[in-house]
């Protein structure tokens, strides 16, 4: 999907004031993802927190998530099952097996999760799709083809804001 392809490009060449990076080496055990270090990610936009959209994670940093429990047991992940996105610390949750894993499979797997603003990211896309049309002599009949083209893009900075629109948060 669109989206999809724009978790892929939404964290390269990210300033490092922008990443928080609490993922661990073995033999140390895991760190893997908790509330904290979502607020504490959160805080690299400094006074500039508003209009957060969403988070993506990668499908074993959500199971990470769903383990989340606090003291009374509730499930920290608030999974809406209509549909619509979960929420976690207050953030629509999406997942993509797009976002970066460094040393998948290893103890040393490093998950890459993106916070983002709104208007962080843009997809852009040609005015008028190209159609074409082939006779297919196999099949006797004609072939269509609908090629659009886009191209992913992270703005420098979030619409209104000074500081980029995307926030790179680094578990195990």
């Amino acid at each position: 999907t669109v989206e999809d392809v724009l978790i892929t490009v939404a964290g390269a060449g990210l300033p490092a004031a922008y990443v928080r990076d609490v993922s661990t080496a073995s033999p140390n055990p895991p760190h893997t993802i908790n509330y904290d270090d979502v607020i504490r990610a959160k805080i690299l936009w400094g006074d500039e927190q508003g209009a957060i959209e969403m988070m993506s994670v990668h499908s074993k940093v959500y199971q990470d998530m769903l383990l989340l429990k606090d003291a009374q047991g509730r499930p920290l992940v608030t999974d809406a099952n209509d549909g619509s996105l979960a929420k976690f610390a207050g953030i629509n949750v999406k997942v993509s097996d797009r976002n970066t894993v460094t040393n998948p499979g290893t103890a040393n797997a490093k998950y890459e999760s993106l916070l983002f603003k709104a208007g962080a990211l843009a997809w852009w896309y040609q005015s008028s799709p190209i159609v074409m049309q082939e006779p297919d002599a196999l099949a006797g009949s004609r072939v269509t083809a609908v090629h659009i083209f886009g191209a992913p893009y992270r703005y420098l900075r979030a619409p209104g804001s000074s500081k980029p629109g995307v926030v790179k948060l680094i578990t195990n």
